[in-house]
């Protein structure tokens, strides 16, 4: 199984300098819900955005050997001001 905080390291290690909040809704280790905060999300799509999210698990949950079902994701661009 996966946990919240791997998920959370995976994710903060992919994106240098964003922050993860992950939960796991359904308390079943397949299934997360994150919220993404990157600088790097500017001037990107939501689709970009969510693809950068997905890339830090290869793009695919069973190629790097994690039993992920589901990722629902918010991708959010920090307030600069």
């Amino acid at each position: 199984m996966v946990s919240v905080d791997e998920v959370k390291s995976i994710i903060e290690n992919y994106l240098e300098g964003s922050t993860a909040v992950v939960n796991n809704p359904r308390g079943d280790d397949v299934h997360f819900a994150v919220e993404v905060t990157w600088s790097g999300f500017k001037g990107l799509t939501r689709i970009e955005q969510q693809r950068k999210v997905y890339a830090a698990f290869n793009n695919d949950f069973a190629e790097c050997g994690m039993p992920l079902h589901a990722l629902q994701m918010k991708c959010i661009v920090p307030d600069t001001n």
